[in-house]
């Protein structure tokens, strides 16, 4: 759920952009943090050109992220922020020191609104607590409103009996276009596969050329800049290619 807060009503930010090391992620561990609020989520904004800040203390931390809009205009988001520590109870003490906390960054960077979207239970408590210090629902909805963890140890049958009919339909339908998975675990024919995100062509690519042509940089960018972050991290990566680039 998402909520809004326009710079008129004057909050604080003071920048933070210090190295936490491992105490950042430790603390969104032991509270339940999600990846968008992790250091590595926020290294990679910085590569695809966004400004991050950092707030922490024994109560909460919370990852901003200035994003551009149109006519040099610009807001500032804190995904699944801010996080935290033991108990939610005190959201609306944590919420105030959180708002004082971020004023110098709006004043500097002139932005116009900020938006947040904080993990809370759902209920007219948690929206008027939001309320309170002035924000308000935000028609736009960026992160989905939940989330599911598969169990990846179930065998396929299952997997796909537990999924709905149209995923399961959607599922086949790649299958028989030819949809392959790969996967390299050390990274080898990666910037082969980043060109290739330059050759993927859409219908409406062939009405508007330009367009489509920024539209695959973008594509290439974002994809660097998630492989540069996560370089130093043992991970495997997965990648989905049709047999038809046009598919």
């Amino acid at each position: 759920m998402f909520y809004v807060l326009n710079s008129q009503v004057g909050f604080q930010i003071s920048q933070m952009n210090g190295n936490y090391g491992g105490t950042w992620n430790e603390f969104l561990t032991h509270n339940n943090g999600s990846f968008l609020q992790s250091l590595e989520w926020g290294e990679f904004q910085k590569t695809v050109g966004r400004k991050v800040w950092r707030i922490k203390n024994d109560f909460f931390q919370a990852l901003i992220i200035k994003y551009d809009l149109p006519l040099g205009k610009s807001y500032l988001y804190c995904p699944r922020s801010p996080v935290l520590a033991n108990s939610k109870s005190q959201i609306a003490n944590i919420l105030r020191i959180f708002l004082k906390e971020i004023k110098e960054i709006v004043k500097k960077e002139g932005v116009i609104f900020l938006k947040i979207d904080p993990e809370l239970p759902a209920g007219k408590e948690s929206e008027e607590i939001l309320r309170e210090p002035g924000f308000k629902k935000s028609f736009k909805e960026i992160q989905p409103k939940k989330t599911l963890i598969l169990d990846l140890t179930k065998p396929e049958e299952k997997l796909l009996a537990e999924m709905h009919q149209k995923t399961r339909y959607n599922i086949r339908v790649a299958e028989r276009h030819g949809v392959k998975f790969s996967i390299f675990p050390d990274r080898s024919g990666i910037p082969s596969r980043i060109s290739a995100f330059g050759g993927i062509r859409r219908r409406r690519d062939l009405r508007d050329p330009a367009a489509a042509g920024l539209r695959r940089e973008k594509l290439k960018i974002w994809l660097q800049g998630i492989l540069h972050t996560l370089s130093h991290i043992q991970k495997k990566l997965f990648f989905a290619s049709p047999k038809s680039p046009n598919f």
